[in-house]
């Protein structure tokens, strides 16, 4: 099929790579910024027809769409909600690859939401892009296990590794006509990260502190204080056990920082300005003291 893409983030690189494989990539739509993106890096590498736009709603972007006559449109991690002047353009309709099992977690970041939230389960979604944001017909899904300590970048890698093999099997179905399937279910949202919620809290509980930290990781980072001075964990253990207070070092030998109601033992760390590095590497460049509070 002939295919105008849009994309911007990392996870729609592995599925365009894929898609190039068995279909015609005519046109790649991303956004513009001052960074090139990963899908602009892509395309580069690739050979890609490639278009950055600040708004791809604009009359003018349509005309350059409607000139490839697609037959399909493509979007994955692109960061803007086409409307129906986009939309009504390609023949065989416009579809989505997201990395939840819809209707949950819809929105920008259903992979942290996830890890944060402690879910066991996930998974990608294919489904039909309407005006309203992740509630299209779902043409197919496939569920994936989290890892008890994967962290989001890990996770991030390995479902949009899964999910380029399932756009390619929703494009051969609407390609005989499939139209999808409405969603079922409660919806849940996974709105924006912003920057308030990376603060750890030591009065939480220390299985939601390591979410926290691994829902974060390696960007943008769940951080906390240390000496006045920021300090991002992004690898972290709970662990049974009290301190007298919530955020002191309890062991300064394995890191060990008491929680609301057991112990986090940090296992990796970036301090300010300085590189990431394993706790045994903090211990002996910082020699933090038992009884020292981080948070504080």
């Amino acid at each position: 099929m002939k295919v105008v893409f849009f994309g911007t983030g990392g996870f729609a690189t592995y599925p365009l790579v894929c898609l190039t494989s068995c279909h015609n990539a005519a046109l790649v739509i991303t956004s513009c910024g001052k960074i090139e993106s990963p899908v602009a890096s892509c395309c580069r590498e690739l050979g890609i027809p490639l278009l950055a736009v600040a708004n791809p709603n604009e009359d003018n972007t349509a005309k350059i769409i409607r000139k490839q006559s697609p037959d399909i449109l493509v979007v994955i991690d692109y960061g803007y909600i086409l409307k129906d002047i986009i939309l009504s353009i390609p023949r065989s309709g416009s579809i989505n690859l997201h990395p939840s099992l819809l209707p949950k977690y819809r929105g920008a970041s259903p992979i942290q939401r996830t890890i944060m939230n402690g879910e066991k389960e996930t998974g990608v979604t294919t489904f039909f892009l309407s005006r309203y944001m992740d509630r299209g017909d779902i043409i197919m899904k496939q569920p994936a296990v989290v890892g008890r300590n994967e962290s989001y970048g890990e996770l991030k890698i390995r479902l949009t590794r899964i999910g380029a093999g399932l756009l390619l099997k929703s494009i051969a179905l609407v390609e005989k006509g499939f139209k999808g399937i409405p969603q079922e279910g409660d919806a849940t949202y996974a709105p924006k990260i912003k920057k308030e919620e990376r603060k750890i809290n030591w009065n939480e509980s220390a299985e939601k502190i390591k979410n926290l930290i691994l829902a974060l990781s390696p960007t943008p980072g769940a951080y906390t204080t240390f000496r006045g001075k920021r300090l991002i964990i992004l690898r972290g253990r709970a662990l049974p056990g009290r301190g007298k207070r919530p955020g002191e070092i309890i062991n300064n030998d394995g890191l060990l920082v008491s929680t609301a109601d057991g112990i986090l033992q940090i296992l990796e760390l970036r301090p300010e300005g300085r590189v990431t590095m394993s706790a045994y590497s903090f211990k002996l460049g910082y020699k933090p003291r038992q009884d020292e509070i981080m948070g504080g």
